[in-house]
């Protein structure tokens, strides 16, 4: 709503600047006061015939813009946001494994900063992390361990391609890491979230997990 309040200042400063344009000319024009008065309050129709006055126009005109945008989420409502992690639509450029560049990000900063946000520590070798290394039959604690190790990222994607199957079968953990959250209960786990972000809106929009990492971290409007 704070949005419709700023466009409604700045509706009724343009009114109260047109409004101002005409009081002057008609001055010029030796109407005087009682121009200006009419000038201030005189009524208009609108394409139905009903008179309104300028201000109210502009403030219907302003929540109605406000209305007809989509929300974005209320700052602080999932935790802190790390909009410096990579889309969890970017591939990793050895294997092609989605998710893969956010799980090593996130070890990365691990490293560089001792631990992650609460907001993102608790999924951090859990969640997405550990389903991507069921995948591929590995423990998460090994992927941070080379992350931890490595002096550059071709020697992690060294190490990486050494402890991964020869098959990292990407296509198949691909598709189905963009199908979470599509099940009848995802749906309702992804309802839950963006009404708790106050985008309850977006439930068409944001369909799976995937989008609703990318929603909450700025990349999808």
């Amino acid at each position: 709503m704070g949005f419709a309040l700023d466009a409604a200042i700045q509706f009724l400063a343009l009114a109260r600047e047109r409004r101002e344009v005409r009081v002057g000319a008609q001055a010029g024009s030796g109407e005087g006061e009682q121009g200006a008065e009419k000038a201030d309050f005189h009524p208009r129709e609108n394409a139905a015939g009903r008179k309104f006055g300028e201000p109210r126009d502009c403030l219907a005109r302003a929540v109605a813009l406000n209305a007809a945008m989509p929300s974005r989420p209320i700052p602080g409502s999932s935790g802190e946001v790390l909009t410096s992690l990579p889309s969890a639509y970017l591939p990793h450029g050895a294997t092609g494994l989605l998710h893969l560049p956010r799980f090593l990000a996130k070890a990365k900063y691990t490293k560089e900063h001792g631990k992650l946000p609460p907001s993102y520590a608790k999924n951090y070798k859990r969640g997405m992390d550990r389903f991507l290394c069921l995948h591929l039959g590995i423990d998460p604690a090994a992927v941070e361990q080379i992350v931890f190790a490595a002096a550059t990222d071709a020697e992690i994607d060294a190490q990486l391609l050494a402890l991964f199957p020869a098959d990292v079968r990407a296509a198949k953990w691909n598709r189905d890491y963009v199908q979470k959250g599509m099940t009848p209960s995802g749906r309702e786990f992804l309802k839950e979230a963006l009404t708790n972000m106050g985008c309850a809106d977006r439930v068409e929009q944001i369909i799976s997990v995937v989008d609703l990492i990318e929603f909450d971290e700025g990349r999808i409007e």
